[in-house]
């Protein structure tokens, strides 16, 4: 008995313990996702609350489309809390939780990131789903203070209901209006891929990765097999206004397909939004077409076929249409898919980092085009001195340290160009983010920082740094018109103080658009809409001068000697003066250009100058470190200029595109 009383007392005390705990638990206080910043849904009227496509498109597109426009693919929602713990449930339309190749996390999970102190989205935590029906703590213990955060929804199934929770008493609200600019989203039609298989989780997706590094809304209309440029698609994008469409439809299209479908696709939005850009996207390679013949031919016919159709709608004088290759896109070590096919996680990152840079300058953001408000690149003396001392102003010396030491200008950071020469002349420097990364951070550049760079020559060092850091992904980017000697001859301040700068975390995203292969500069030779610029001297151009292995020019490159766009001074010459000199090159506003010289110096203020002078700025090959003249790149000794358009940039003679090493010289 008195055995059986001691084990009813410890019960009691247990259950008296526990509701004491249960009374200090504060209780949760839950809002649906549609009330906070909801985004990713381009019709308001649907047939359910997380539907893809407007409920009028049932029975007009085809079933399996209007079937997986019920998977709540790239929906998500930005709020701000101060709560130290989040909760969320959520109520799937399928218990089908996983796939046999896609985990439940990434088919039925929610997945949460917020914005660090630096501004960029963070991953925080994933909700893993159980059954249909799931309550779930997403994160606990946070770090005290306000911040905003970002939720996405179930890649590859539906939800009836989804809710954000926090403790009653914290402070759960929508995330402010996006910045001007940033408000129109990117447009993604596409396939599984697009659609989300085979991502981990909903936010690691490229479509998401992309929205999160441009930071920009982004509408996911990717359809599982059913990606395939149908009439009835097309007419529902021609109704969202997008700041890009992106078409990337060729892994469920055979290349007859391709061939029909594209130019009325095109056609048909082009006439109801006649500035949008769209940019056309060419399949992935399949990781196993090494081995199997059949996949191999499958991306070279559609590719074949995509590529026929943007040149006919380019010659029909289509504007504003942009191409992606897709060799590229998952690697090219066979390791970045789950099936061949579909992206893994590590798949999916590579694509992001080539859809990032290609789809960065057609995201036109309001103020992307700072710092000098008109003509990004480029600013005078006196706007300059006016703004020295502004917050999210970066002012960078290029010139040695001696002669930093001895007097820059107010606020300037060194930067070190041995530094930058020792990380570039390594094996693979080009594509070392996280070296770029360690190299950046010192310099106190954000994502909204404004960088102007200077030098004591004719903008050589200063259009360097230029080129390298634009292709790691900073946005705000310029020259400053004149060099250091000028400016202090002047009588501008002055001074020997050095700054102190905190380091600033800078998530490189390295932008192969301003970078041309070896493959892009020879299928540049044969191309009509491609023209490559030759920046050596003249003798070095018609081959009476030689400084390389082999004289002469490349093919159809016509002569833009450097010196003539920039005086001794380090001044470019006016906007009239540099458009008259690229008009009779051949070059027009709306094209890329690709530009080379003899070694890493000369190259650097042609595309500087193309870029003030042209609506879409130049792009750079990587010079091979040892000069050697690639014996299958030709070369002839007369010069030609037939007023070709121009289109990507290289940087060396010998070695124009050969994969290798930025010289820095």
């Amino acid at each position: 008995m008195t055995h059986i009383r001691l084990h009813g007392l410890l019960v009691a005390v247990l259950l008296s313990g526990a509701a004491w705990a249960k009374a200090d638990e504060k209780p949760i206080d839950w809002r649906d996702v549609r009330s906070l910043a909801f985004e990713g849904q381009g019709w308001k009227d649907v047939k359910a609350p997380f539907d893809r496509l407007p409920g009028k498109a049932e029975g007009v597109v085809r079933p399996p489309v209007w079937s997986n426009s019920r998977n709540s693919a790239g929906l998500c929602a930005r709020f701000v809390t101060d709560a130290t713990e989040i909760h969320a449930r959520w109520t799937l339309t399928s218990d089908r939780l996983d796939m046999p190749h896609m985990p439940a996390t990434g088919v039925s999970g929610l997945d949460l990131y917020a914005r660090d102190d630096q501004g960029h989205w963070r991953w925080v935590a994933v909700g893993q789903p159980e059954a249909a029906k799931n309550t779930k703590v997403l994160a606990q213990g946070l770090k005290a203070g306000s911040r905003e955060y970002l939720v996405y929804l179930p890649l590859y199934n539906g939800v009836s209901t989804v809710e954000i929770g926090v403790p009653r008493g914290s402070k759960l609200d929508p995330a402010g209006p996006r910045e001007e600019g940033r408000r129109r989203p990117i447009v993604f039609y596409g396939t599984s891929i697009t659609h989300g298989g085979c991502a981990s989780r909903p936010g690691m997706v490229h479509t998401a990765i992309v929205g999160r590094r441009l930071d920009v809304p982004v509408i996911n209309l990717g359809f599982s097999g059913s990606g395939t440029m149908d009439p009835s698609m097309t007419d529902l994008l021609a109704e969202l206004d997008a700041a890009v469409y992106v078409i990337d439809c060729l892994p469920n299209m055979a290349a007859d397909d391709v061939a029909s479908r594209t130019e009325p696709l095109v056609k048909t939005l082009r006439k109801a939004r006649p500035d949008t850009p769209i940019l056309l996207v060419e399949d992935r390679s399949y990781t196993d077409s090494t081995f199997l013949d059949a996949h191999r031919q499958r991306n070279e016919t559609s590719r074949a076929a995509l590529k026929a159709a943007y040149e006919r709608l380019r010659a029909e004088g289509i504007a504003n249409l942009h191409y992606l290759e897709g060799e590229s896109q998952v690697g090219d070590d066979g390791e970045g898919t789950v099936d061949g096919s579909h992206p893994t996680d590590l798949g999916f990152m590579r694509m992001a980092d080539v859809f990032t840079p290609a789809l960065a300058p057609l995201v036109k953001v309001a103020d992307a085009a700072a710092p000098a408000e008109k003509g990004a690149w480029l600013i005078g003396f006196a706007d300059l001195e006016k703004r020295l001392g502004e917050p999210d102003l970066r002012v960078l010396d290029a010139r040695p340290r001696a002669a930093y030491d001895k007097g820059h200008i107010p606020g300037a950071v060194w930067v070190d160009a041995k530094a930058v020469a020792a990380t570039s002349t390594k094996p693979g420097a080009l594509s070392d983010r996280a070296a770029w990364e360690r190299w950046i951070a010192p310099l106190g550049i954000g994502p909204k920082t404004k960088v102007l760079i200077y030098d004591a020559n004719r903008q050589l060092d200063a259009a360097r740094f230029w080129w390298l850091l634009r292709y790691l992904g900073v946005e705000r980017v310029g020259l400053i018109d004149g060099n250091f000697p000028v400016w202090a001859k002047d009588g501008r301040p002055v001074t020997t103080a050095i700054p102190k700068v905190e380091p600033v975390p800078f998530p490189v995203v390295l932008r192969p658009d301003v970078l041309a292969t070896r493959d892009q500069v020879l299928a540049a030779l044969g191309s009509k809409s491609s023209t490559i610029i030759d920046a050596r001297s003249e003798g070095e151009y018609n081959g009476t001068v030689k400084f390389s292995q082999r004289s002469g020019h490349v093919p159809t490159a016509c002569s833009l000697e450097w010196e003539k766009f920039v005086d001794e001074n380090g001044r470019f010459l006016d906007e009239p003066s540099l458009r008259a000199k690229l008009a009779t090159a051949g070059v027009k506003p709306d094209d890329p250009v690709i530009t080379h010289c003899q070694g890493a110096a000369a190259r650097r203020s042609t595309p500087s100058s193309s870029s003030a002078s042209a609506s879409k700025p130049a792009t750079t090959t990587s010079a091979g470190p040892t000069g050697a003249t690639p014996p299958t790149l030709p070369s002839q000794p007369n010069p030609r200029n037939d007023g070709r358009r121009i289109r990507v940039v290289s940087n060396h003679h010998d070695a124009v595109g050969t994969p290798g090493l930025m010289k820095m010289s």
